[in-house]
């Protein structure tokens, strides 16, 4: 065999390995459900009620790992396991990783899931001045306003209980933030408000939208084929209107 014979051989072998190698959890990860070559933990990935999937793999310990192909997801299965790595250790976990899709819907300006950047930062400041200890007591009166009429509407309308609740908590945000109560719950402002919290949540939930951030090539797929483009297309679109 040529020398060119078995550097073509090697490099093969070099691209095959490496190849195989994406997906595997790596040495200095949390335990895992056993990953597959190329796909990781992909098939393992629940599509609905992640909550109950991600509590079964409590069996590896409070802090666990999945992996889906050069990504990994970090699971936190208890307070404790939570504290340590979200309080304790917040100087390397404050940050967000990247989330395209909710980058681009929301314009990269969603205050719990930017990056730990100059505009979190600034946003960060503007509302820890409205939540902060000392604030939140100047808040009280509003609150107490917000639950009086929360309990009239319950004892005139007690079916639509849901709704009250959600004009109260969408009222209290606007009232402290802009001064401004929403008294009916029907009003376009409560309506918006709950439509667009219905949106993030639906794209922010485990299966709902393509893994973009684990597997970029899903980035190049054109929107014909991909309903999840138009979809968040539509929503970006709508909330720019």
């Amino acid at each position: 065999m040529s020398l060119i014979a078995l550097l073509i051989a090697g490099a093969i072998a070099l691209a095959v390995a490496k190849i195989l190698s994406i997906g595997q959890r790596e040495s200095d990860l949390p335990p895992g459900p056993p990953t597959r070559p190329i796909i990781g933990n992909l098939l393992d990935f629940p599509l609905s009620k992640p909550y109950l999937a991600f509590t079964a793999l409590k069996t590896y310990g409070d802090i666990c790992s999945l992996k889906i192909a050069h990504g990994t997801i970090i699971i936190l299965n208890s307070v404790e396991a939570e504290h340590h790595v979200l309080v304790t250790c917040n100087a390397a976990t404050a940050s967000r990783p990247d989330l395209y899709i909710l980058d681009y819907v929301t314009g990269g300006f969603y205050l719990i899931l930017m990056k730990n950047e100059s505009n979190w930062r600034t946003l960060r400041k503007a509302a820890m001045e409205t939540m902060s200890a000392k604030a939140v007591e100047l808040h009280k009166p509003i609150q107490s306003a917000e639950a009086v009429q929360l309990l009239y509407d319950i004892l005139v309308d007690p079916q639509s209980h849901f709704i009250h609740c959600r004009r109260y908590a969408a009222s209290v945000v606007t009232a402290v933030v802009y001064g401004r109560r929403l008294p009916r719950a029907n009003s376009y402002i409560v309506r918006t408000l709950h439509e667009n919290t219905q949106v993030i949540d639906g794209l922010a939930k485990p299966g709902a939208t393509p893994p973009v951030d684990l597997i970029p090539a899903l980035h190049y797929i054109p929107e014909r084929w991909a309903k999840w483009k138009t979809l968040i297309r539509t929503e970006r679109d709508r909330k720019r209107a």
